[in-house]
């Protein structure tokens, strides 16, 4: 009669130290295991030999979309004194051309060269909360070329940035997330479908930096203490999203858009720039509901761009909450469509120069029907400004219209309540009907007014 081989049988949990040889398994669990010298080893099953022959062959090849792999399967540490550049940069290059996910978990990755992403693959960090489970790539780039950006996302497409705090902990300015589809030459710009959500760029020179590049989107996305908080400039850049994005203690400007296509700007804002939203050969932005606060010079300043903006609130200024210096809006050659600003100030009088300045090659529907910039918009504080000349009370008095002002519209900073009870009325603004010199009311000006229900 042949030998019989006996296993040991039970729970898991009652799983005894078995002798050299012995086999066990587990009732609960169904795994296999065999008494060594050093306790005891489990056996790998069938299905776990499949699947790690598959990971190793898609290490191979990674042919398959969605691939997710860990940073720290490559060495990266996270302590914030280890240098964990090459094991980033290896697990970006694992995961091959079409790319797959790269999971970087809570921690300090120490970085000291920039980051080179040209495949299509989706970073996703722990987030960055203000207690705990932030992932923070602080970056030491101090003496490599400054044309080195942290992280240069270039030549590809379908690249995701989430959950990361991106930070610059050397005294040298330089881009922080760079997408750039490069200028070498025709078919070069061939970036496209690169988000950025919950995301945080700080302290760089650009701290999110788009050039030569298509579909572009930021959402729940921050940029902190830099020149800029977004420069998106150079080449073709078409179809720019930002849906509720902060920028703070920028140096020149908070958000910089020139030459793009199609900008959208939902529920975005920000706080301390000489100026908040610049706009310069830009066509086709959309602003709905942003605000901006303690902008010293300008909330928004656009040349040679169209805007249509659909509720904006101006606050502040630089120095002191309690005053506004800053002009509202500034715009010069650009056709706007605007409407429901609102501008708070705690200072009376103010010391500014203008809410809003125009110059008279302006042009554009300001509300749904009718020449009028803000509906009806009474500046608290500021001046109104058209073609340099503030208005204030009264009929305006400037000589030398143009045909090309007749329709347009300046406003009465001090409008007084007048008419009979029942049928009360204010006059807000005048509507230049002729050009020349002549300042007549009801020939040169329409006197504009509404209704107080009074």
């Amino acid at each position: 009669m042949a030998n019989k081989i006996q296993f040991r049988r039970g729970l898991k949990s009652a799983l005894p130290t078995l002798s050299v040889g012995e086999p066990a398994i587990t009732t609960d669990t169904g795994e296999v295991y065999v008494g060594h010298a050093g306790g005891n080893v489990g056996l790998a099953t069938a299905s776990q030999l499949a699947e790690k022959a598959n990971q190793t062959s898609l290490n191979a090849t990674n042919t398959k979309v969605g691939f997710i792999r860990n940073v720290k399967e490559f060495g990266a540490v996270g302590n914030g004194s280890v240098d964990d550049t090459v094991s980033f940069q290896t697990a970006i290059n694992s995961l091959g051309t079409r790319g797959g996910k790269l999971y970087v978990p809570a921690g300090n990755y120490r970085l000291s060269d920039m980051l080179d992403i040209t495949n299509s693959i989706t970073i996703i960090g722990d987030g960055w909360s203000m207690r705990d489970g932030t992932t923070i790539l602080s970056f030491y780039m101090d003496g490599k070329p400054i044309t080195c950006p942290a992280i240069k996302i270039h030549k590809t497409e379908c690249v995701h940035l989430e959950g990361l705090y991106v930070l610059n902990n050397g005294v040298e300015l330089r881009d922080g997330i760079s997408i750039d589809g490069g200028n070498g030459g025709a078919n070069n710009e061939i970036n496209s479908f690169v988000s950025c959500e919950k995301v945080i760029s700080n302290k760089f020179k650009n701290n999110f930096f788009v050039s030569h590049t298509w579909l572009v989107s930021f959402r729940d996305c921050y940029a902190g203490h830099g020149t800029f908080g977004w420069y998106c400039a150079g080449g073709t850049i078409t179809t720019l999203l930002f849906d509720h994005c902060y920028t703070a203690n920028q140096s020149a400007r908070a958000y910089y858009i020139n030459g793009a296509y199609y900008t959208t700007f939902i529920g975005c804002a920000t706080d301390y720039a000489p100026i908040g939203y610049k706009f310069s050969n830009a066509e086709n932005v959309v602003m709905i509901g942003c605000a901006a606060e303690s902008c010293i010079d300008t909330a928004i300043d656009m040349d040679n761009s169209t805007v249509v903006i659909d509720g904006f609130v101006s606050v502040g200024n630089g120095t002191s909450q309690n005053g506004n210096y800053a002009t509202m809006l500034n715009a010069v050659s650009s056709r706007i469509s605007a409407r429901g600003f609102s501008e708070i100030t705690l200072a009376d009088p103010n010391v500014k120069i203008a809410s809003v300045s125009l110059g008279n090659d302006v042009t554009g529907e300001y509300v749904s029907s009718g020449k009028e910039l803000l509906g009806i918009y009474y500046p608290k504080n500021g001046k109104f400004l058209f073609n340099g000349q503030p208005y204030t009370t009264g009929v305006p008095t400037t000589t030398g219209w143009k045909t090309t002002d007749m329709g347009k519209v300046v406003y009465e900073s001090a409008p007084v309540q007048a008419g009979n009870a029942g049928s009360k009325y204010v006059t807000f603004g005048y509507q230049r009907l002729t050009s020349g010199n002549g300042n007549a009311l009801g020939i040169d000006w329409l006197a504009l007014r509404a209704l107080t229900g009074q």
